[in-house]
């Protein structure tokens, strides 16, 4: 105990504190931004290859999904379990749920700060800041 209370050991281990600390911090910083290579790498590896996009899902029980999915173009309603997926019907008349408002394609048509005015409940002002720089 006296040892750890002496002035010369208790810099020594700080210092060694502070090592450790930064050494965490780099393995951090190091896992961030391989977990962001290996998502990216997977993502474009997938993208425009295949012509199954699932549109919707819905849990009906424990591991137990029934899915639309398209697939070339026509919509599959799918049951998908554990250790199976099973083939439900062909949708001829669907239409995906935002289609016509905010998504088509997995892309989003809204841009940011229509989004965040719809919760602030506070209008976009674009509008207003272009007809000002008009009439001058």
């Amino acid at each position: 105990m006296a040892i750890l209370l002496s002035g010369s050991m208790s810099g020594q281990t700080i210092w060694q504190f502070i090592k450790l600390i930064l050494i965490f911090v780099v393995i951090l910083i190091l896992a961030y931004y391989a977990t962001k290579f290996v998502a990216k790498y997977h993502s474009n590896s997938l993208v425009g290859k295949t012509g199954l996009k699932i549109v919707e899902s819905m849990s009906v029980g424990n591991n137990k999904f029934i899915v639309i999915a398209q697939i070339n173009g026509s919509y599959y309603a799918l049951g998908v379990g554990k250790d199976e997926i099973t083939f439900i019907d062909k949708l001829s008349d669907y239409t995906p749920r935002f289609a016509d408002s905010e998504m088509i394609d997995g892309s989003s048509k809204k841009s940011f700060k229509d989004v965040l005015s719809q919760f602030t409940g506070k209008p976009r002002q674009d509008s207003d800041k272009n007809n000002k720089s008009d009439d001058s």
